[in-house]
């Protein structure tokens, strides 16, 4: 079982230039996101993807999923570009036996890493450097007409299902969706995906900001402590997770309708961490 442990929430930030990543101690993290309604993204993504990401995406059936992934592909080349100084199509790109993908150390010396997801309107990428670093992202019309106590089972524990289950309906699915966003990025940011349970941890329901949490994925693993952090806005739930969460989190847009993707990263917005002021009413209590 997990431990969960609060600590200070994300403060607002100011301007930064995008580079300096690659000479931040560690613990400092950047997350970029794309809207995908930004004209024009999709094709530029189309434009500076590998020939085997164009073949991925040729074997999605619909075509807004074809679409999603191609204009995910142009966030993460164009930003990637921009932090290592190379054109979007040549980010030298690897993947593990996992099917995980990293920068090559070689393009990258101080080791930046990064995480990409997306919902069904937005992309989100988060990087760090010389650390892992998990991130998840969903909209809430996703399952906005869905019993998420069904959904809830695999992925919740008794505790965490029974907390939710007393919620109205609003209350309900958005407590659901932090819980999943939040265990998506922490198994992500461990390095397991798919291969842990989602229901193997805790993580607070409600709309707590930043807090640590230790977990032992497996009974061979030694128990890791890892910083969480929330990131949701709107009807979109997000969290990211890494070893080290240092000072405030950088928050960029992408701007898609601009297509040519030598200029876009030269112009990023910085926008400062705004939270909606949520009422604690119908909010549910932390594990």
């Amino acid at each position: 079982m997990s431990q969960i442990n609060f600590v200070s929430p994300i403060s607002r930030v100011g301007a930064l230039e995008p580079r300096t990543l690659l000479q931040a101690a560690l613990g400092e993290i950047h997350v970029w996101r794309l809207e995908f309604s930004s004209l024009g993204s999709a094709r530029a993504g189309w434009q500076v993807m590998s020939d085997e990401e164009r073949a991925r995406a040729e074997r999605f059936r619909f075509l807004p999923d074809r679409e999603r992934f191609c204009q995910s592909r142009f966030l993460l080349r164009v930003v990637l570009g921009e932090y290592l100084g190379l054109d979007p199509s040549k980010v030298p790109m690897i993947v593990d036996e996992h099917g995980k993908p990293s920068v090559d150390e070689m393009a990258s010396p101080r080791g930046l890493q990064f995480n990409l997801t997306h919902s069904r309107s937005m992309a989100l990428l988060a990087l760090a450097i010389g650390q892992s670093i998990g991130i998840d992202v969903e909209d809430i019309g996703a399952v906005e007409n869905t019993d998420v106590t069904t959904l809830a089972e695999g992925i919740c524990t008794k505790h965490e299902r029974e907390a939710i289950a007393k919620l109205e309906q609003e209350g309900r699915t958005r407590a659901f969706l932090r819980c999943w966003t939040r265990k998506e990025a922490l198994l992500k940011a461990v390095g397991v995906g798919l291969l842990g349970r989602l229901d193997g941890f805790e993580v607070p329901l409600d709309c707590s900001k930043r807090w640590d949490i230790q977990w032992r994925p497996d009974s061979w693993s030694k128990e890791s402590t890892y910083q969480m952090a929330d990131l949701s806005f709107g009807n979109h739930l997000a969290a990211v997770a890494a070893p080290v969460i240092s000072n405030s989190i950088q928050i960029f847009d992408l701007h898609g309708q601009e297509t040519d993707p030598g200029s876009i990263a030269e112009r990023p917005t910085t926008i400062s961490r705004q939270r909606d002021d949520e009422s604690n009413s119908g909010e549910a209590p932390s594990p």
